[in-house]
């Protein structure tokens, strides 16, 4: 009688217990530098490093890679603005409770536990101690806030709160402008902005990777959108979804909004 495979067990981390860290797919163009930089600029006294940058730039995807390289020390809340359960502040407070509880003790909260300002402070003691011992740096990483609608400001300025600014070995990423950011309470932290780049040639081809298509278009395709990522994303997916290279190649030279007029025709077109 043949035995039953073992299926392998998937390791706990940091980041598959944030309930909100996003979900990747395909190939991921990693920001090496970018993520170095953000680890040197930490380590020379600055305490909140702001990544800054337009929409689509990549600053999320960034956040992420920053935090599965740094997966042991790295407690993420990835703040999702499509509802207001979804930027709950007790929701995600208890998710960052789960993720410093389980980087002290390696064990998860349990489902029923009740949280208070008293088991924060152990919490944070608990882990300065250990970064103490360890002699490194715990990351807090947080996405999202500058998504939050205006009216629910106070929603934002909540979330910027729960952050323990103040203790040694702890440093702060956190998506969005400086000046929203760095209010009256936390002025003093030793803070700097970090501007997202474009990506660079070496870069979009490694992103083109999976896709069948020439050198020549994927240099073309750089050219055009000058290394934009959410626009190199869209051409990828238009690619992706039947178009021929040809098709996407007689678009190129025309505006953006026509590209994503064709993925979107693409993509909801019948199968």
């Amino acid at each position: 009688m043949a035995k039953e495979a073992i299926q392998p067990v998937q390791k706990v981390d940091l980041t598959l217990l944030c309930r909100t860290f996003p979900e990747t797919s395909g190939v991921q163009i990693r920001r090496d530098n970018l993520i170095a930089l953000i680890e040197k600029t930490l380590d020379s006294g600055v305490e909140l490093l702001t990544i800054e940058g337009s929409e689509g730039m990549g600053k999320t995807t960034l956040l992420a890679q920053f935090a599965l390289a740094n997966q042991p020390r790295a407690l993420s809340m990835f703040v999702k603005p499509a509802s207001r359960f979804a930027y709950d502040p007790d929701i995600l407070l208890w998710d960052l409770f789960n993720q410093m509880h389980f980087a002290v003790t390696a064990k998860e909260l349990p489902d029923d536990q009740a949280l208070d300002e008293g088991i924060f402070r152990r919490l944070l003691t608990s882990l300065q101690r250990k970064a103490r011992l360890e002699h490194a740096n715990y990351y807090f990483l947080v996405d999202g806030l500058d998504e939050i609608p205006s009216e629910s400001a106070n929603v934002r300025d909540a979330l910027l709160r729960m952050l323990p600014f103040g203790f040694s070995h702890f440093k702060f990423v956190v998506v969005g402008e400086s000046a929203g950011i760095v209010g009256k309470e936390n002025r003093k932290v030793p803070y700097k902005p970090l501007l997202i780049t474009f990506l660079t040639l070496d870069e979009t081809i490694q992103f083109f990777s999976d896709a069948t298509v020439s050198r020549d278009l994927i240099e073309e395709i750089f050219k055009t959108y000058n290394g934009f990522p959410a626009i190199l994303a869209s051409a990828k997916r238009v690619l992706q979804s039947g178009i021929t290279p040809e098709r996407l190649q007689e678009e190129l030279h025309r505006s953006t909004s026509n590209l994503f007029e064709l993925e979107w025709s693409a993509c909801s077109a019948p199968r």
